[in-house]
């Protein structure tokens, strides 16, 4: 693994010189158009400026990618995030491009069925078996969806074939949504369909197993974009916690769900 240096400079220094720079290009750029660009509110970059908030792992990526950042910006503000988060740069290298991917439409559209992703992720347990029989067992599928799938797989480069078993090619794997697509709803409705699955699973462990909770209130309609970014950040965080070492022997699904009761009169 290619050896990174430490940055002495703070994730905060970082985005005022991004920032700066823009202005430098820009006369009338400005902290509301960065906050613009980056999806937050101008309070938070305020915030972040000041150095009264700070950003973690998946914000950094995210900003590095709205504002697509060269390599060496890019890097420079992920080593400093993990740093300012204590994590070790030698072991948690985890946002180089080999292992986070951005999904293009197209190929989301092949793998938009949800036992896509669920392919993949039990490709990475300690157990896995690359049968096909094994793996229609482990998700409730037919032997044929599951060659089908992982053919689709292989052919957008997200599975590969190596020493008798099947790899999971990029460690994370995201679909960047700034539109409402077809076969992004389809296969949120295809997971929503699963939960209603498992809510008729009355069993202790089937119980255990799932948590499936709800909140009603009222709300700010202008920190929802805020708020958005605050569920994906946490996401990402259980997402970790949960992968973390090397025990991993099931594949869980978490969705998060925030919509209006009320419409607008």
């Amino acid at each position: 693994m290619e050896k990174q240096t430490h940055s002495k400079e703070t994730s905060k220094d970082i985005l005022r010189q991004i920032l700066l720079k823009k202005i430098k290009a820009n006369p009338a750029y400005s902290a509301r158009a960065f906050a613009r660009d980056i999806g937050v509110s101008p309070a938070f970059v305020t915030m972040i400026l000041n150095g009264k908030k700070t950003i973690n792992l998946n914000r950094a990526v995210e900003i590095s990618q709205a504002l697509k950042l060269q390599e060496k910006e890019k890097q420079a503000l992920i080593n400093a995030t993990m740093q300012e988060a204590g994590m070790d740069l030698q072991v948690k290298g985890v946002l180089n491009r080999k292992e986070l991917i951005d999904l293009s439409e197209e190929q989301f559209m092949v793998i938009a069925d949800w036992y896509h992703f669920a392919i993949l992720d039990l490709a990475t347990t300690k157990s896995f078996k690359a049968d096909t029989k094994w793996i229609a067992k482990r998700l409730t599928l037919s032997p044929l969806q599951v060659e089908v799938a992982i053919a689709r797989l292989i052919k957008v480069g997200l599975l590969k074939e190596t020493g008798g078993t099947f790899k999971k090619v990029h460690e994370k794997i995201e679909m960047p949504t700034k539109l409402s697509l077809t076969a992004v709803r389809e296969h949120h409705r295809q997971m929503m369909e699963r939960a209603k699955e498992q809510l008729t699973k009355t069993d202790q462990k089937s119980f255990e197993n799932r948590m499936i909770s709800s909140m009603t209130f009222s709300a700010d309609a202008e920190r929802i974009a805020e708020a958005r970014q605050k569920v994906l950040d946490f996401q990402q965080e259980l997402a970790n916690f949960l992968s973390a070492g090397t025990n991993c022997t099931e594949v869980f699904q978490l969705n998060v769900q925030l919509f209006p009761h009320t419409k607008d009169i």
